[in-house]
């Protein structure tokens, strides 16, 4: 699946539109906590998982699947990676963030420690991480597996689900209801531009919000 038409969407937006199309037991059960937002910029993107361990057992093969799970890491994607406990060191950070940034990923979300926080602003890749550390995984020392579902806080994120992050949190939208979620946060987006406006005009805010167009969505989704 393509995304299309996904400008000025949000974590916000997206958690909106999944409670009027799945009610709030829906939304509440995809939103990952714990992340700490490292830049204001927004991201939207399928996501594009990876899973790294400590191999116990080598194969002299660690160093190249490492790489080879960056080097091949798709346009447009959230990169979602997840280090195992045992792994003890960041799994992000500036040698990586070059690569995805050149290679046009919309963003990253670190289930575990990033470093090179500082340069890692500049290079302006979006990214939300746990936290952060001065020691680097040692690509050698990596057992690393791509496209695989994650568990993270309870939430499964799986190759290909929505992932919209931001200042707010990071929201997961699986794959099989991406369709409808976009339908309805892309009418959101557009109605709360003309509300936003309206506000700046000096309309009361009584008066414009909701707006006609979101009501219309609630309704048809009720």
């Amino acid at each position: 699946m393509s995304l299309e038409d996904i400008d000025r969407l949000n974590a916000s937006l997206i958690a909106d539109a999944m409670q009027r199309v799945g009610g709030v037991s829906f939304v509440r059960g995809q939103q990952l906590s714990g992340f700490q937002p490292q830049s204001g910029k927004p991201a939207v993107g399928l996501a594009y998982t990876v899973r790294v361990r400590f191999a116990q057992e080598k194969t002299g093969e660690e160093r190249a699947r490492w790489f080879d799970a960056i080097d091949t890491a798709p346009g447009g994607a959230i990169f979602v990676i997840q280090a195992d406990e045992d792994v003890g060191a960041a799994v992000f950070g500036e040698m990586v963030a070059l690569r995805l940034n050149r290679r046009g990923l919309a963003g990253v979300v670190v289930d575990g420690d990033a470093r090179d926080v500082l340069q890692l602003r500049e290079i302006g890749l979006p990214f939300w991480t746990r936290g952060a550390t001065p020691t680097g995984m040692i690509p050698n020392d990596a057992d690393t597996s791509v496209a695989v579902t994650l568990e993270i806080d309870g939430v499964e994120v799986a190759p290909g689900d929505l992932v919209a992050a931001d200042a707010d949190g990071v929201m997961v939208c699986p794959a099989e209801r991406i369709e409808e979620v976009l339908s309805v946060a892309r009418a959101f987006r557009d109605s709360e531009a003309v509300t936003v406006e309206n506000l700046k005009a000096g309309h009361a805010l009584i008066d414009v919000y909701p707006s006609k167009t979101s009501i219309e969505v609630e309704k048809s989704a009720k």
